[in-house]
């Protein structure tokens, strides 16, 4: 559909925290300081204070 022959991925194993923080990482300076914030709040209320910077 993006008019791509390959679309180039990265794969790993990762536990669900470390699978968190890196797609909090790489994710959360898309959204708007509302959306962050709330994003932030879930993630630290599934995985403690600690998994967001």
């Amino acid at each position: 559909m993006a008019g791509l022959e390959t679309i180039q991925v990265l794969d790993m194993y990762l536990d669900d925290e470390t699978a968190t923080r890196v797609w909090a990482n790489r994710h959360l300076g898309g959204y708007t300081r509302a959306e962050r914030n709330c994003a932030k709040e879930r993630l630290k209320q599934k995985w403690g204070e600690d998994c967001v910077e």
